[in-house]
């Protein structure tokens, strides 16, 4: 399946093709129930905006965006995208599936559920819940002005982490110096470290 300009898709269920996303198109995959086991490549984006998509198998290797905007996500193989952004829905990550080099981007209601340890570049949260039972380790740094850092959650930060508002009811960790700016900040949990 190649994919040149945006596109709506509706039901990819059990498709294990291979599926191509150039030109910076974005590819969104609206309500349905998605199983996607073949490789995706190319430079475009991934929208889930209402389906219940798995990635499974192949290379997730495009290039692109990752956006859920509302239903939910599940990542059982790794992506190569580094652009994650999730404001309403879920995204599920097992296996350490997220690259790197992610920058994540928690907003509006969404939720990142993290099963398994995972490390990213970034983190930036404005709204929604970081959750899961593992730890999730930032290579950078860390703000939050929102949402909520859920119990059983870990998270271990190596650069600042600057507090402008949210909970934390996990435990916030790392050797990243902690600064509370302006805003409240509820702490029901622990921070650890700097």
């Amino acid at each position: 399946l190649a994919i040149t300009g945006d596109e709506e898709v509706s039901n990819l269920f059990g498709f294990f093709g291979d599926i191509e996303v150039n030109n910076a198109a974005d590819l969104s995959l609206t309500g349905g129930t998605y199983n996607v086991g073949g490789d995706i490549t190319g430079d475009g984006s991934i929208t889930v905006d209402g389906a219940t998509a798995t990635f499974t198998g192949g290379a997730k290797a495009y290039t692109g965006a990752t956006n859920v905007t509302s239903g939910e996500l599940i990542l059982s193989t790794g992506i190569d995208s580094t652009d994650v952004n999730v404001s309403g829905g879920a995204l599920r990550t097992t296996g350490g599936a997220l690259a790197a080099g992610t920058a994540l981007d928690i907003s509006g209601t969404g939720s990142v559920n993290i099963d398994d340890d995972d490390t990213v570049a970034s983190v930036i949260q404005t709204g929604g819940t970081l959750e899961g039972d593992s730890t999730l380790t930032v290579t950078g740094t860390l703000g939050q002005n929102g949402g909520e850092i859920a119990s059983g959650v870990t998270v271990n930060v190596a650069g600042a982490k600057t507090l402008e508002g949210g909970t934390i009811a996990g435990t916030l960790g790392g050797a990243g110096l902690t600064t509370v700016q302006t805003g409240t900040t509820t702490l029901t949990g622990a921070i650890n470290g700097g």
